[in-house]
């Protein structure tokens, strides 16, 4: 009996050292990421886009944040 009053005190005190450390580790796991400046644009879509090899020399380059339509692309939402 006292094994398995044992094994419930140290499973009870894993549950609770997890329970308080992973708020903790998550704030590690945040990151941010700021995606502002110049970002190729084009009216449209198209999966030969997601290719990595695809060429967007000829695209339009719009500055992030902004909204596409303050920089030439007027009534296109999207």
């Amino acid at each position: 009996m006292s094994q398995i009053i044992l094994k419930f005190t140290n499973s009870v005190l894993f549950l609770l050292c997890m329970a308080f450390s992973l708020p903790a580790l998550a704030d590690n796991w945040k990151m941010k990421l700021d995606l502002s400046g110049a970002w190729k644009f084009s009216i449209g879509d198209n999966e030969q886009w997601a290719d990595p090899e695809f060429d967007d020399r000829n695209w339009e380059s719009i500055q992030v944040p902004s909204p596409w339509e303050s920089q030439g692309f007027h009534g296109y939402d999207g």
